[in-house]
């Protein structure tokens, strides 16, 4: 979901995003690839920077992955009111680190 919020970012930075080390997010990133749901590229301004993005495929894979979320979320969230919901959704967002 970070690719389909950022757009084309360094592996390294997406890496650094999701707390993964060098070596883990290279290999995912291989993967992903290879299943066709991301792109790759050298930086044009650092040839030392692999660049990432989501294809076509992946966009619209993220697309539906973020339905099923949104939609388990309101179902979970179902036993609780208005006000509860907010406040376990700020509790939730002070837990995310930028």
């Amino acid at each position: 979901m970070r690719l389909q919020e950022q757009g084309e970012v360094s592996q390294n930075n997406l890496g650094r995003k999701l707390d993964m080390k060098p070596a883990t997010i290279h290999g995912i990133a291989k993967r992903l690839e290879k299943r066709g749901l991301i792109a790759s590229r050298r930086s044009p301004e650092d040839q030392r920077l692999i660049l990432v993005a989501l294809t076509s495929v992946g966009q619209k894979l993220a697309k539906e992955l973020r339905q099923y979320s949104e939609a388990a979320s309101a179902k979970t969230m179902t036993p609780l009111n208005k006000s509860e919901q907010k406040t376990l959704k700020s509790l939730l967002d002070k837990l995310v680190v930028e």
